[in-house]
């Protein structure tokens, strides 16, 4: 741990008592995916009320997500952000607001159609897609920086 986490730690024990360390049990018992409703009325012959779900992306989905952003292999990886928007729409849409419940708005056959649609709301879905997934333009960013880095590194 670094000096200024140990240090920023230190003190909320002093401010505070005794942190409390979460245990497994907990963790699992309390997950919850954040989810928010996005208009879209762009879609729905401009009804201002119409719109959909989207949920943030679990660890293994955004891991998969990520993965399918790079193509090829060893030393010819590249990432391809082609349709990037689309496909984590179409990974994060649902229709309802239990997303324990709810099913996906767009199958992953109709994810080229979705990027063919108005960027408008597409945008719009991405944005809280991206926040409640975690993922910044940083971190996209940091990615390919990754992937230059590890070019040749035997790990391809």
């Amino acid at each position: 741990m670094s000096d200024k986490k140990t240090a920023a730690t230190e003190e909320k024990i002093a401010q505070n008592g005794d942190l409390h360390v979460l245990t497994a049990t907990e963790i699992f018992e309390n997950d919850a995916i954040p989810v928010e409703w996005v208009n879209t009325p762009e879609w729905a012959q401009g009804k201002s009320d119409a719109g959909f779900y989207v949920r943030g992306l679990t660890g293994i989905e955004r891991d998969r997500y990520e993965s399918g952003l790079i193509k090829g292999r060893g030393k010819k990886r590249d990432v391809n952000l082609e349709n990037a928007r689309a496909k984590l729409v179409a990974l994060c849409a649902i229709n309802g607001p239990d997303p324990d419940t709810a099913q996906r708005v767009f199958n992953f056959g109709q994810v080229k159609k979705l990027g063919q649609m108005s960027v408008v709301p597409l945008q719009r879905a991405f944005e809280v897609a991206q926040k409640l997934s975690g993922l910044t333009d940083d971190q996209i960013d940091e990615l390919t920086e990754n992937l230059d880095q590890t070019q040749g590194d035997g790990f391809g």
